[in-house]
């Protein structure tokens, strides 16, 4: 039998990490302790497997991909999804939140530049980047969960657009739409944030 590549602390070492991506993606407690573990013993099964070719964090973080997407597939299966007649961009009203950025004739309230100019100078600050990606979590986690679901498999996880379409419950016609909406509301977030900061 060949000697483990890592040890179970070293394994375990990783379970916070793996845990907050779990619940960035999941939005249920829970259900993302059970993806880690099942993560979790999965790579210790495998972990003869493991060549060292990439850090074991990437290595684990890419078996709880994998844990997090049947997850995602089994509650598309589930019996108490969402009501599929409500639109997925609505808030809990049924009004879409976007018509609050644009006057009666189509023109911006905002300024949907601000957000991406402190975007583009975040790399030469790493306090100011770790500040927006702080802003940037609590944008994402206010989305309507169709929206920051379909965004998150989209966008951090990089599925294609109908996989990621699939398992956030909305058809692949809409899913451009969506995710359209889905960066607006996030600039919209981040101006309102970034602006009440300055």
């Amino acid at each position: 039998m060949d000697v483990p590549s890592f040890t179970l602390e070293t394994l375990l070492a990783e379970t916070p990490v793996l845990l907050a991506y779990a619940r960035a993606r999941l939005h249920d407690h829970h259900e993302a302790e059970e993806a880690v573990q099942d993560c979790l013993l999965a790579a210790w099964a495998q972990r003869t497997e493991f060549s060292g070719r990439s850090t074991l964090r990437t290595w684990l973080v890419g078996i709880l991909r994998y844990k997090l997407l049947d997850r995602l597939r089994a509650r598309r299966r589930r019996p108490d999804r969402p009501d599929p007649s409500r639109p997925a961009f609505a808030d809990d009203d049924g009004v879409d939140p976007l018509e609050s950025c644009f006057t009666a004739h189509g023109a911006w309230r905002i300024d949907p530049t601000h957000a991406m100019s402190a975007l583009a100078d975040c790399p030469r600050d790493s306090t100011l980047r770790g500040e927006l990606q702080g802003l940037l979590r609590l944008c994402l986690d206010a989305l309507p969960d169709t929206l920051r679901r379909l965004f998150s498999l989209r966008e951090l996880d990089q599925l294609e657009t109908r996989e990621a379409a699939e398992l956030a419950g909305v058809s692949a016609s809409s899913a451009p739409v969506l995710l359209t909406r889905a960066r607006l509301r996030l600039r919209d977030c981040l101006q309102q944030r970034l602006t009440a900061d300055t």
